[in-house]
């Protein structure tokens, strides 16, 4: 063995192994499955043994030889413990467990943290005042009124040209059928007349065929066709027109009986149906009404306004002329019938021998937002139909009054006798 390597104290017990020593005392080290005895103890490492007491170490067949122990023999082997020796035992690590509990008052707060003060349990004060309350409900009431008014306003916008666009489409049809007239053949003989009776016979007859073919009342299609007397001869129209003669067999049932029935709507309506069914295309199901109040059964539609009421026809309206007056007051609304039978005649009289006629353009109106007739368009109720000797129209009075506003309101309709519808 290498002095120089190891050195073996049995006086104080110290191992010298390089720089490190190793206090043997009282105190014993386990290293893995080897134990070493100082003193008494005994340490067996593997199958070797080392006796401490008597200062003997067998070491193959080694020898000590000297005072403090020096080891000789044939062999001599440096000594090396085993890594176990440098590794620290487990409990080294472990921590007793009174180090990892906590003393009770290290968890217990003290009475003041968990009293809260008395601010924070007072409420705070209330969020609005009545007065604010009632400022903000105003508020928010005009807004709203504000909003519903511009809603309203929009309605009557769309309404009224929904209103517009369907009595246009229905003038367009009207007045095709009108002017249609200016160059119809009268289906009567005037042959026998004399020039001076056979132009107002032309232009009577002519206007009996308009009654019967456009009504715009029920004795238009149940009256007979008007007889004219020149010279002995009796002129007439027979036997009815075609046309006229289905309108009979459409209003002999279920003709509403009612004299406030619009009866002048379900008319129009006939007459673009039955005159021109082709003409039906145009017209969508929400330009098309009922009145159930007096139409139960729903026999009779008409065309709706925007507001789904209905739409009128008057086949002449004298009384919506420019220059109509009404107790020596203008109250004519028509743009486009001026009433003036010098500058504006009868374009059906082409002989002019009705001197008073002036042009007549048919009426197709609307109440618009108002929901009253009584306000509206004098129709001239029973008082007058095309009939009589001659059918002289303008010589009578109460035909003058058809078309003129009722009551002398300012009437607030929509029709067709006003620029902007054409």
């Amino acid at each position: 063995m290498r002095k120089s390597s190891w050195q073996w104290a049995v006086g104080s017990r110290q191992w010298v192994v390089g720089s490190r020593q190793w206090a043997v005392g009282s105190r014993q080290w386990a290293v893995g499955s080897g134990q070493w005895a100082v003193g008494s103890r005994q340490s067996a490492v593997g199958s070797r043994q080392s006796a401490v007491g008597s200062g003997q170490w067998a070491v193959g067949s080694g020898e000590p030889r000297g005072e403090r122990g020096e080891w000789r023999g044939e062999r001599e082997e440096s000594f090396r413990p085993p890594p176990s020796a440098f590794r620290p035992p487990p409990s080294a690590f472990r921590l007793p467990p009174s180090a990892l509990r906590l003393p009770p008052s290290a968890l217990r707060l003290p009475p003041s943290a968990l009293r809260l003060p008395p601010s924070a349990l007072r409420l705070p004060p209330s969020a609005f005042t009545l007065v604010e309350v009632m400022v903000t409900i105003s508020i928010i009431a005009i807004m709203a009124a504000l909003v519903m008014g511009a809603l309203h306003a929009a309605r009557e916008t769309a309404a009224a040209a929904a209103t517009k666009a369907t009595i246009a489409k229905i003038n367009a049809i009207i007045m095709q059928r009108y002017e249609g007239y200016l160059t119809r053949r009268v289906p009567v003989n005037l042959s026998g007349l004399q020039p001076g009776n056979a132009a107002p016979a032309r232009l009577y007859v002519l206007r009996d065929l308009m009654r019967m073919e456009m009504p715009d009342r029920l004795s238009d299609i149940t009256d007979p066709p008007i007889t004219l007397t020149y010279s002995g001869s009796t002129i007439n129209i027979t036997p009815r027109p075609a046309l006229n003669q289905l309108y009979q067999s459409r209003v002999s049932t279920d003709w509403p009986t009612d004299p406030n029935a619009p009866a002048n709507a379900y008319l129009l309506y006939m007459i673009v149906s039955m005159g021109s069914p082709g003409a039906m295309e145009q017209f969508s199901q929400s330009e098309i009404g009922y009145d159930p109040a007096y139409d139960p059964n729903h026999k009779w539609p008409f065309f709706a306004d925007g507001w789904g009421r209905p739409i009128y026809f008057l086949r002449w309206a004298p009384g919506c002329s420019a220059n109509h007056t009404t107790g020596g007051v203008r109250d004519g609304y028509s743009d486009i019938q001026s009433g003036d039978p010098v500058a504006d005649h009868d374009p059906f009289d082409i002989y002019e021998s009705d001197t008073a006629a002036y042009h007549l353009i048919p009426l197709i109106y609307s109440d618009g937002p108002t929901s009253s007739l009584t306000a509206g368009i004098n129709t001239g109720g029973g008082s007058y139909h095309f009939s009589g000797t001659g059918g002289n129209m303008f010589g009578n009075s109460d035909f003058l009054k058809i078309g003129s506003l009722m009551n002398m309101v300012s009437y607030g309709g929509i029709t067709n006798h006003h620029i902007d519808m054409h």
